[in-house]
């Protein structure tokens, strides 16, 4: 599967919300189902003073922030989200577009309700950047595929990012050893993965993804950028292919004995 042959809606974000005095409000009937007069109780805003004309976002405060008034903002933002994906997707398609449409989920991402989202996708796909610091980070990548599968059984998903060495947003970035760039991919997809693509085509000419982004593949425009793991897996690929081709047993092969201890 190429990029190409995918549609990407807009990336899942938190909305921030500004450290203001004026009230945000929130669709409180959208987040519990509940008029203000019957969430306050269930809130038991009482507690800490609120009003209802008073109810106002998670943002920080001198002590502590309602929990439940916290759960309904997270589903509100979910749901937020949700609702600006499909009103891009209807746009896509009212403009004749026929291709799968999809959006990037990031591993284990608290802010999305995943379940809530999946029928509205055409498949999944998921951003996945194990730490190669940390020799347990495979677990973690295992994990999440195993939840990205799990969202829509019986459709294969998409691993849409990941990258072969450094990422600009970690604090220190170690190298990836031999093969493991090739084992992560073939993980994924060993748990269900129908596409293995990377972040990103071609590094941009500007901004912040620009600086210390040695993780492009085909067209860098700076010089530096790190191919190993890169040429590792494609001369695995084509290795595969040819002795698929001739009928050579596949060095890759997952046996169904293996799952189970396959990480």
């Amino acid at each position: 599967m190429t990029s190409s042959s995918v549609t990407r809606s807009g990336s899942a974000r938190t909305p921030r919300c500004r450290r203001s005095t004026t009230p945000c409000p929130i669709p409180i009937p959208t987040c519990s189902g509940k008029p203000l007069d019957i969430a306050h109780p269930l809130w038991l805003t009482r507690h800490t003073g609120y009003r209802a004309e008073e109810v106002v976002p998670p943002r920080l405060a001198p002590y502590s922030v309602n929990p439940s008034g916290l759960l309904d903002f997270k589903r509100f933002t979910s749901d937020a989200m949700l609702e600006l994906y499909r009103m891009e997707k209807s746009i896509i398609r009212a403009a004749g577009g026929v291709q799968p449409v999809t959006t990037n989920f990031m591993g284990a991402f608290e802010p999305i309700d995943y379940r809530s989202w999946a029928a509205d996708l055409d498949l999944v796909a998921d951003d996945s950047y194990p730490d190669p610091a940390d020799p347990a980070s495979f677990r973690e990548a295992a994990f999440t595929r195993d939840l990205m599968r799990s969202l829509k059984p019986g459709i294969p998903w998409v691993l849409m990012e990941q990258a072969p060495d450094a990422v600009n947003w970690r604090a220190s970035n170690a190298p990836k050893a031999p093969g493991q760039m090739a084992a992560l991919s073939v993980q994924a997809v060993a748990r269900g993965a129908d596409g293995v693509m990377f972040f990103q085509w071609r590094q941009s000419r500007s901004g912040s993804e620009n600086l210390g982004l040695p993780n492009v593949l085909v067209t860098p425009h700076l010089a530096g950028a790190q191919g190993r793991e890169m040429r590792r897996l494609g001369e695995f690929a084509v290795a595969e292919v040819s002795r698929f081709l001739s009928g050579t047993p596949l060095l890759g092969r997952v046996q169904p004995e293996q799952l189970p201890y396959i990480a």
